[in-house]
């Protein structure tokens, strides 16, 4: 059933925020559970990396455009590509201050790329974000959005405040682009077809979301509920994560 472009775009808007308490949960639990410095370097050097590739991604993107493209709309990709270079340089920064130990970008940035499972960045890559405008607005849209939910209760949970500091500036970059998603969704979405497309897509990017945050995280059987409640037994049919609940975490 077609909807207005704008409704479209507020309810696939709304079938992410389930997704994203969930997630917020999980992320929570990891760092209450109180995880040695091992556990923090290898989580903010998967962090970092996953910005870099974020970067990469985007970079592809603005290559690829066509020619016809809005030159405001690729001041905003440029813009977004720049938040997340700075990304990368700010969780780089702040590894041996959260961690105590130094990051060598030529070592541990390889075997993070090789990691398949743990990086929201990979689904701008399953996707074909670069030759997709519908996909690339869903990843801001939906992927960025997550990522601002996620930087923000790192930013609410931890209590240094050079990395809360740190991860409200994060957040809100990612906040910034996922309202350009929104916008080049709502100016894409046009027809049912279309519409149809990226509700389909959407689906599959919030399973890959939920799937890689369990990887990364304290997978906690409260998120899963709400997942399974909200999205069904098929959105983590064969996900296989054990999980917890939080009175393991918090007693």
């Amino acid at each position: 059933m077609y909807k207005t472009p704008e409704d479209f775009v507020d309810e696939l808007w709304e079938d992410n925020q389930v997704l994203y308490k969930a997630s917020q949960i999980q992320i929570k639990a990891f760092y209450d559970s109180k995880p040695d410095n091992d556990k923090l370097f290898n989580n903010f050097v998967r962090r970092m990396t996953n910005e870099r590739m974020n970067m990469v991604e985007i970079a592809k993107a603005i290559s690829a455009s066509a020619y016809d493209t809005d030159p405001k709309e690729l001041v905003s990709l440029s813009k977004q590509m720049l938040d997340e270079a700075n990304h990368f340089r700010m969780v780089y920064d702040i590894i041996p201050h959260v961690s105590g130990k130094e990051c060598d970008l030529g070592r541990d940035v390889p075997v993070e790329l090789a990691d398949l499972k743990t990086k929201g960045a990979r689904i701008a890559e399953r996707y074909d974000v670069e030759n997709d405008p519908i996909a690339l607005a869903l990843y801001q849209s939906i992927v960025e959005g997550h990522a601002s939910c996620n930087w923000q209760v790192m930013a609410d949970t931890m209590e240094d405040p050079i990395l809360s500091t740190t991860y409200a500036k994060i957040a809100a970059d990612e906040r910034f682009h996922a309202k350009l998603g929104k916008h080049s969704l709502a100016k894409m979405l046009d027809t049912e077809e279309k519409q149809e497309y990226a509700r389909e897509l959407a689906k599959k990017m919030r399973k890959d979301l939920y799937d890689i945050n369990c990887g990364g995280n304290i997978p906690v059987e409260e998120s899963r509920k709400m997942i399974e409640e909200y999205y069904g037994e098929d959105f983590i049919a064969g996900k296989g994560h054990t999980t917890v609940e939080l009175k393991e975490i918090y007693s």
